[in-house]
């Protein structure tokens, strides 16, 4: 995962956007010396679950508000400066533009180009882990922005549903990104970077799904990109924590590793994947072999094959319903 996370360093230090295709962490706060992602969890601003109705009107342009977007100035970006309402009346004005979801998302790839267009050529690392927190903010305003849309139109019994679900995902947000890339206190001073990097992903593929859940209740037309293998599936046994994991990242190769709740953790690679949901595990030391299915509700791994001491047995299966 490190490898992986290295190579998207590189990505950012390119002209490459870190958003292209596919929710709160030590993110800016209002003063103008923050240098790196907070993890904590603010669900009155990253989830969206307490902002009013009328705060993210997506028919309102910045013009009439009197904001400011970032895609307005094409100036260098000055990195300690707080662009948080700037990139939300961005993706709002994107919003509001937007003919449908597809065409939604596709324009904060855009805000992400601009972004990127803004940047220094020659980056320090704190820099860089303020772009990257750029990025991850533009997808956690267009986020906010679902929910408010969501919460609007839904019934209330749909709305309970769906927060209860989203104050999950929320909770789970430090743990999740630790699992993935192991303690705060290991990572040295490019972890603000590599946390934003695993949140922006997340945050992405929660729009997907929520997205989805208002097209299908509203009857508009959206098809969800396929959910590849890679990402974190965890199982949280109705808590807001997480008990087993299973984490599929690429490094050189596609790597996963499974923790299983009371059992233990065993780490190795993806042998093969066929693109649709079915991929064959096989552990470092060969002992073990399993079957993974996955999609957008989640992940099991199947047992077939077991070699020596092991805690597994052949035909055990072991759900991981929750998508990070």
């Amino acid at each position: 995962m490190k490898k992986r996370l290295l190579i998207e360093l590189l990505a950012l230090t390119s002209v490459v956007c870190m958003a292209c295709g596919k929710d709160t962490g030590d993110a800016p706060a209002t003063s103008s010396s923050v240098q790196e992602i907070n993890l904590s969890v603010d669900t009155t601003d990253s989830s969206g679950l307490e902002t009013g109705g009328d705060q993210n009107n997506v028919s309102v342009s910045s013009s009439q508000v009197g904001g400011e977007s970032i895609c307005d100035e094409t100036t260098e970006l000055d990195y300690d400066y707080d662009y948080d309402d700037e990139i939300k009346v961005a993706v709002d004005d994107a919003v509001a533009a937007s003919k449908s979801f597809a065409d939604e998302f596709a324009k904060m790839d855009e805000i992400i180009d601009h972004i990127k267009s803004r940047r220094s050529q020659h980056e320090t690392q704190y820099e860089l882990n303020m772009v990257s927190y750029y990025y991850y903010k533009v997808w956690d305003c267009e986020l906010n922005n679902l929910w408010d849309r969501f919460t609007e139109t839904v019934d209330d019994k749909t709305k309970d549903e769906f927060l209860a679900e989203q104050r999950k995902w929320i909770a789970i947000k430090d743990l999740a990104v630790e699992v993935i890339l192991g303690p705060r206190e290991d990572g040295g001073t490019i972890y603000p970077m590599t946390a934003n990097i695993v949140l922006l992903e997340a945050t992405q593929r929660r729009c997907y799904y929520l997205a989805d859940a208002l097209a299908s209740y509203t009857g508009q037309s959206y098809d969800m990109p396929e959910k590849s293998l890679q990402g974190l599936y965890v199982d949280t046994q109705g808590t807001s924590d997480i008990y087993s994991s299973l984490s599929v990242q690429l490094v050189w190769e596609i790597e996963a590793n499974i923790t299983l709740y009371r059992l233990g953790t065993f780490h190795g690679t993806i042998e093969d994947d066929d693109g649709a949901g079915r991929a064959l595990f096989v552990s470092d030391d060969g002992n073990i072999k399993g079957n993974i299915t996955y999609g957008w509700d989640g992940a099991k791994f199947e047992v077939t094959d077991v070699t020596g001491d092991s805690f597994l047995t052949v035909g055990q299966v072991y759900e991981f319903p929750f998508v990070f």
